[in-house]
């Protein structure tokens, strides 16, 4: 799998896009990253879905309980997402022959991690992290989480003049959309290799949902 850097997290912040989202595209569609026809990658991705799900599983029961509305509206979200990826004219069939070459693929496509989310980065940082960003193409109207594996790092939350330590293993869930944030990695381990995954609705694809029967938690 292909990975990238941008201009806002610098060359040692390496990044793969695997999900369905839409960009600059009228529709949402698979990411190139996830659609590469390798049978190790679907194997491999089978295998990080099932460790994740196990964190995000606990997470989501945890977030029911004191945001249950929102927990719903995360449950459902990538349902539409889905659909409308396979009926829409152009890329459908397309999408439609990829997914028949195996049958996994669809459910390794459209995340339900713990029940939630819908698109999700893999990023793999080396020294210093991310810098200061918001992010905009995530849904405000949905909670972003992240998840760490391999060495744990800070969390800070600036705006807020809040910052947590993430154990790896650990979720953490904010509005990554409205609050400015960055991840360090622990400077007890400064050349170690962190493995950072992020899970969030897609803005743009959401445009293709249905509305929600769930009131918002958040104005925007």
């Amino acid at each position: 799998m292909p990975f990238h850097t941008t201009a806002s997290h610098g060359n040692t912040f390496k990044q793969a896009w695997i999900g369905l989202w839409r960009r600059s595209s009228a529709i949402p569609f698979v990411s190139a990253g996830r659609r590469q026809k390798k049978p190790a990658l679907d194997q491999g991705i089978k295998n990080v879905m099932q460790i994740l799900d196990q964190s995000l599983g606990k997470a989501a029961s945890h977030l029911r309980k004191v945001d249950e509305p929102t927990y719903n509206r995360m449950r459902q979200s990538h349902r539409d997402i889905s659909k409308a990826v396979l009926n829409q004219p152009g890329d459908a069939e397309g999408h439609r022959a990829w997914l028949e070459e195996d049958t996994d693929r669809a459910r390794t496509s459209s995340f339900r991690l713990g029940g939630i989310g819908s698109m999700m980065a893999m990023s793999i940082s080396t020294g210093d992290g991310t810098s200061y960003h918001y992010d905009d193409g995530d849904d405000a109207h949905f909670y972003s989480m992240i998840l760490v594996l391999g060495t744990g790092g800070l969390l800070k939350l600036p705006e807020l003049g809040y910052q947590v330590y993430v154990n790896p293993g650990d979720v953490v869930f904010f509005l990554a959309n409205q609050q400015l944030h960055k991840l360090e990695v622990n400077p007890a381990f400064p050349q170690a290799v962190q493995t950072v995954f992020t899970i969030w609705t897609d803005r743009l694809a959401m445009q293709s949902a249905h509305p929600s029967t769930y009131h918002d938690f958040y104005v925007v």
